[in-house]
């Protein structure tokens, strides 16, 4: 096994790691929690329902107690629904909705809090569309997906801080398994929305994930060394991703989202130090049961039916596979040309794989030793 010089760092090199490190606290990776919220066409309007965890809840109203009790959720009923219900806005038709009745909530603790309400809509025809106005309570990294149930049409979104309004197109809203496909390419952060939100550039709520893919092409030389590693973690999160949603594997959030920060920091050490490894497709695939469980978060999310879970498996798969695609054919054309050069290929490890060290790093402690 042979080593790579990472004592060539000029000042310039470490200052920009530097920059890194600091850049790391502003950069939201992957959201550690997420929630679901399910629109339902019922009568003559739609029924929104919020599910959150409980913890998330207690720290977006306020509640002071360490671990809220029922009780706790219900004197607070009413900061919960100005926080949630009374600021969205739906919009069918091009005409607006009305609430109908006050906020219902129901609890399953310690697990997640239902808030819901009737919303009456005069123009039953034409698109759905939602707006969002409570962000500024909730963490930059929170995400919603959203299910939304028309007739016999199911259809699938998400929000986030970035991405505050959606809007279904009935009869051409991707539904299905194109649905779930969606969802996957925007969950490892490679869709347009996750960069752009119309007016400004932001960084994707899928960086961890990104960074992870480049990290690994750091340390491959060859297009048959990528589609090894490629291939392992694909294998790799496509069986946790599974065993996951079905329930057999059980985990916990704080605790995968910790390990995918620690395989993003491993890794990326590796590219630094060590100059060849045959078997690296072997740490891609331990990685990648790891990066499944993960994946597999966002899906359980959705309360699937048993009837829908093996498209819904497929088609997220798939996505998350396109998105990994996308990546590997836009950064490792880039990093072959940079190897050609002895200078460019001690910027491209020791650089590179430094500031992604220490991205990584920082999210693990984060993730693992925070509150």
């Amino acid at each position: 096994m042979k080593f790579r010089e990472i004592n060539s760092f000029s000042p310039l090199s470490w200052g920009i790691l530097f920059f890194f490190c600091c850049l790391a606290q502003m950069i939201v990776a992957h959201p550690l929690d997420m929630g679901l919220v399910t629109l339902n066409e019922e009568n003559q309007g739609i029924r929104v329902r919020f599910e959150m965890n409980p913890i998330a809840v207690k720290n977006w109203v306020g509640i002071n107690s360490e671990t809220p009790t029922e009780q706790d959720f219900q004197e607070n009923l009413l900061s919960l629904q100005q926080e949630t219900l009374n600021k969205i806005a739906l919009i069918r038709g091009g005409q607006k909705c009305v609430p109908q009745e006050k906020a219902q909530i129901s609890l399953s603790l310690p697990q997640s809090v239902g808030i819901s309400q009737y919303w009456e809509c005069a123009e039953q025809k034409g698109p759905l569309k939602m707006e969002t106005y409570f962000w500024d309570k909730l963490p930059k990294s929170y995400e919603f997906i959203v299910r939304f149930y028309s007739s016999k049409e199911e259809h699938f979104s998400s929000l986030n801080t970035h991405k505050p309004q959606l809007q279904f197109e009935l009869k051409k809203t991707a539904s299905g398994a194109g649905a779930f496909i969606g969802l996957g390419v925007e969950h490892i952060g490679v869709t347009p929305s996750q960069w752009w939100t119309g007016q400004q550039f932001r960084l994707p709520d899928g960086l961890d994930h990104i960074l992870f893919v480049v990290a690994l092409l750091l340390c491959e030389v060859s297009i048959v060394s990528v589609l090894k590693v490629v291939t392992g973690f694909t294998v790799g999160h496509s069986i946790t991703l599974a065993l996951g949603v079905l329930g057999f594997v059980p985990f916990s959030s704080r605790w995968v989202e910790s390990a995918i920060a620690f395989s993003i920091a491993y890794v990326a050490a590796q590219s630094m130090v060590i100059q060849k490894k045959r078997d690296h497709w072997k740490i891609a695939l331990g990685f990648g049961l790891i990066h499944g469980m993960g994946f597999a978060s966002a899906l359980t999310e959705l309360n699937l039916k048993s009837s829908q879970m093996l498209k819904a498996l497929l088609g997220f798969n798939l996505g998350v596979e396109l998105g990994q695609c996308v990546i590997v054919a836009m950064v490792f054309p880039v990093f072959y040309i940079l190897r050609q050069s002895r200078v460019t290929e001690r910027i491209v490890f020791n650089l590179g794989g430094g500031s992604i060290f220490l991205m990584g790093t920082y999210w693990f402690i984060r993730r693992a030793f925070a509150s």
